[in-house]
């Protein structure tokens, strides 16, 4: 099997912005640093660099899972659904980096964002893992399955579109 470099351009992209976010994270590191006077190696003693430290680590310690979670979504079920979430996580990412500079108890929204973006990839993931596994060994496509189930109710309301992505 062979995949068209277009039908995974879509992860590719929302990966390329997650490095790109970490770089920024970091970047911001190094400012507060700059700013705040630490000299290196220190990385206490500060209560707003370690806010600025601890936001930038959680970041990057959750960048694998993302990945690998975003890829397997996007293979197993659609690049745009991964794609779609992938962004969701990166504004998470955002705020929680945003939230957790000014007070701990402000990370909290953006956490939840990025969970819930992992968590649907997640179950998304899991879905296409099924498909495949029922297409490959009872020969049974669900994928189309849904797609014929959906198919009457889009056309109804002129969303049959939704059919060809």
């Amino acid at each position: 099997m062979s995949i068209d470099l277009e039908y995974i351009l879509i992860p590719s992209v929302v990966s390329v912005i997650g490095a790109f976010q970490l770089t920024r994270f970091a970047l911001r590191v190094g400012g507060a640093r700059r700013r705040l006077k630490i000299d290196y190696p220190k990385m206490t003693g500060n209560a707003e660099f370690e806010r600025y430290v601890r936001a930038q680590q959680n970041s990057l310690e959750f960048f694998t899972i993302f990945l690998v979670i975003l890829w397997t979504c996007s293979l197993f079920f659609h690049p745009i659904v991964g794609g779609l979430f992938g962004l969701y996580y990166i504004l998470g990412r955002r705020s929680y980096f945003n939230g957790y500079i000014k007070a701990t108890e402000d990370r909290v929204p953006g956490f939840q964002m990025t969970v819930t973006a992992l968590r649907l990839m997640l179950i998304f993931s899991i879905v296409g893992f099924v498909a495949v596994g029922l297409k490959k060994h009872q020969g049974f496509d669900l994928f189309q399955y849904g797609r014929n189930l959906a198919e009457p109710h889009l056309k109804k309301y002129n969303a049959d579109f939704i059919l060809k992505l």
